[in-house]
């Protein structure tokens, strides 16, 4: 037995999910809100007895593993480990060439972080201490949040990681180290004379780095570099102190959003202990459906002037569009003129605390500002002001919130509420719409495609979805009819996952089988998903009465008569091109042939309709 199975034997995906989301009861499986995207109606779902979970408003979907590396941002061996740790499971491998190489990036991201923050503390870290002394950061949250100093060396972590048996390859693989571009063989340090900030994925373990220079240094490479790409550190999913603030999150149900690392370690100074950072971007979508998995209710902390504004207003934008609560924290409230949280904790831990409750909902402040920087007495002005708050809130998709705020912009300007409707729907057309996710069960007609075309399609997902949840229906009769499919659609994702199911010759009895041999995440998402449709729409284990009756074989038996019936349509259309070709060149012996083939074909079609 696979470790992965081990796993599985031990645990239930049910209490797994549980574990992050509030599961209720739906036939067969359990449902709840999508960790995953934003909704109000359930998509999700999870089922017991096939160990899968699968939305059908975002399509992600998978076994144990797949929801743990979706819910916790980690990959595969990560995802094992963690549920290894549940289950009480020793791990003896698992695609051992590969875990051992992400395990050594793993593995000297935190020595790199360990050996930083040591260095920090030492006689040569004292100029680095002195500045977060100075920043008024406390020896435990130094400790907390693991801070480090890399000194002026251009090979001093290199040499300390070399003797801890790492390789350069790791530590280019960490993104610790740069290859020189004079000499191939040679690399030196990326960070040097740097405050360090690790930044720890959702479960506390190191990822990255986001270095400052300190204050007099005159590097050119900026104030802050971070560490590059790699296969553990995205900078558009990073989230800086998330793994110090989730369980706060959660608890308020509450996420602040600030500017910059020292902020972040200070709000936690002055027990604001649900505020995070993105990392040296603006807030991605990314970003956005990480935080939803604790919270819908989102805090962006700024100052009140136009370069504040600016700053945040991409990200409150984009929050607003995924259906998020967005409410603002205006700094420039507080007393002293502090222009971060950083410098406001400095002066008064109270001051950001009370400031931290007084979050008024974003659409006010824009209504502020905008309404602010326009004379309403001038009509073009007032024109542009109100164009301004239409595109904002265009951006909301709940009516009763767009209802509410034309009502306030037509007390505010005095131009009729539904002359503001027939403005704003002109803006709606303007904004980007997402595009609704299609059920590749019911796949969307493409342009160029034929409706007979796109139901071939959709028979052949059923036969798939059929497969996957009753393998033993694949036999010496139906296997060389599924071959012939396979070969005429190789490039279809269910006859990548049919070939899966043959090429083990049906050996297994549990879809999950299948899903672990899939290696592809689209393959593996596209097959759950056909698991769970066939699950809910024919597995008698509905018991509903529709499904009382059903035949696993007899299902498979017509929709593989359609399909034959579709090819020998397909076959025809062809043969009746060539007998038109055949009858302008007059010749008559090429066209016996092809009507005799023509008539017997339309035999076997036949025998197709008669059989359904």
């Amino acid at each position: 037995m696979s470790d992965a199975e081990e796993i599985k034997s031990r645990l239930n995906i049910v209490d797994i999910v549980a574990e992050y989301l509030k599961l209720s009861p739906a036939g067969a499986n359990k449902k709840a809100l999508c960790p995953f995207h934003n909704e109000k109606t359930p998509s999700f779902m999870v089922n017991e007895e096939r160990q899968i979970f699968h939305c059908f408003g975002c399509g992600k979907g998978g076994d144990m593993f797949t929801f743990i590396q979706e819910i916790e941002n980690v990959d595969f061996p990560q995802a094992l480990k963690i549920l290894a740790d549940k289950a009480g499971v020793t791990l003896s491998g698992y695609d051992k060439k590969k875990i051992q190489e992400i395990n050594q990036t793993r593995e000297a991201l935190k020595q790199a972080a360990i050996i930083y923050h040591e260095h920090l503390l030492s006689p040569a870290g004292k100029s680095a201490l002195d500045y977060l002394k100075k920043r008024v950061v406390p020896n435990r949250f130094i400790k907390t949040f693991q801070l480090g100093f890399a000194p002026d060396s251009w090979q001093f972590l290199f040499d300390k990681l070399l003797a801890l048996g790492f390789s350069s390859k790791d530590l280019q693989a960490a993104g610790l180290i740069v290859q020189s571009e004079k000499s191939p063989q040679s690399f030196y340090d990326r960070f040097r004379r740097r405050l360090m900030f690790p930044i720890a994925n959702s479960i506390g373990e190191p990822v990255g780095f986001s270095a400052r220079v300190l204050p007099g240094d005159q590097s050119q490479m900026g104030k802050y570099i971070n560490t590059p790409q790699t296969q553990l550190y995205d900078k558009s999913r990073a989230i800086y102190g998330l793994h110090l603030a989730k369980t706060a999150i959660k608890k308020k149900n509450s996420c602040v959003i600030l500017e910059g690392n020292l902020d972040v370690i200070l709000s936690h100074v002055a027990d604001v202990q649900n505020a995070v950072a993105t990392c040296g971007t603006a807030i991605t979508p990314g970003q956005l459906r990480i935080i939803q998995r604790y919270t819908n209710n989102i805090s962006f902390a700024f100052d009140l002037d136009q370069a504040g504004v600016e700053a945040s207003k991409k990200g409150i934008d984009l929050a607003l569009s995924c259906g998020l609560n967005i409410s603002a924290i205006n700094l420039g409230e507080a007393a002293g003129g502090n222009k971060d949280v950083a410098d406001l904790v400095k002066l008064s831990p109270a001051a950001w605390r009370q400031l931290s409750k007084k979050a008024r909902p974003a659409m006010e402040y824009y209504f502020d500002i905008i309404l602010g920087r326009y004379d309403l007495n001038q009509l073009e002005q007032k024109k542009k002001a109100i164009t301004e708050l239409l595109e904002k809130i265009a951006l909301f998709k709940n009516h009763i919130d767009k209802d509410y705020y034309l009502n306030q912009l037509s007390e505010q300007t005095g131009v009729k509420t539904e002359l503001l409707y027939d403005l704003l729907n002109e803006q709606i057309d303007r904004v980007k719409s997402q595009k609704p996710f299609q059920d590749p069960a019911r796949p969307e007609k493409q342009p160029g495609q034929s409706s007979q075309s796109l139901i071939h399609q959709r028979i052949i997902n059923r036969v798939t979805a059929l497969f996957l949840l009753y393998p033993e229906l694949l036999n010496r009769g139906n296997t060389p009819f599924i071959q012939k499919i396979i070969k005429k659609h190789p490039q279809s994702d269910s006859s990548q996952i049919l070939a899966v199911i043959l090429k083990t010759q049906a050996r297994f009895n549990n879809p999950n089988k299948y899903l672990e041999l899939i290696s592809d995440d689209k393959l593996k998402t596209k097959a759950s998903r056909l698991i769970m449709i066939a699950q809910n729409h024919f597995n008698p284990y509905n018991n509903t009465k529709q499904n009382e009756d059903f035949s696993p074989q007899a299902d498979l038996d017509l929709c593989l008569v359609k399909l034959k019936q579709a090819l020998t349509q397909q076959k025809l259309a062809l043969l009746s091109q060539k007998i038109k070709r055949a009858e302008a060149k007059n010749s008559s012996s090429g066209l016996k042939k092809l009507l005799a083939r023509y008539n017997n074909l339309l035999k076997t079609l036949r025998n197709h309709a008669s059989k359904k």
